[in-house]
């Protein structure tokens, strides 16, 4: 992939670990790096220009963190605990 725009991006400390990288002029949220996991680039899909149709989810991930509001409703697997991938009951 490649980062259009890149002059216009700032960054943000979200944990000790997280850091967010954002659009500086609007907000929007362009892509999460966390140390704990170098090798992967969180990045939103709604960002992604000329993707192909996304694959269906497999899972709920970072269940313990969800806002207080979000409830999933549907019978994929859920996980949790400190890394957020921990299997976690449904």
């Amino acid at each position: 992939m490649t980062l259009a725009g890149e002059a216009a991006v700032s960054v943000c400390r979200i944990t000790d670990n997280g850091l967010r990288h954002f659009c500086a002029t609007c907000g929007t949220h362009v892509y999460t790096l966390d140390g704990r996991w170098p090798e992967i680039v969180g990045v939103p899909a709604g960002i992604v220009e000329g993707m192909a149709p996304l694959p269906a989810p497999k899972g709920h991930y970072f269940v313990d963190h969800r806002a207080d509001w979000y409830t999933a409703s549907d019978d994929l697997p859920r996980f949790g605990g400190p890394s957020g991938f921990e299997p976690v009951a449904s």
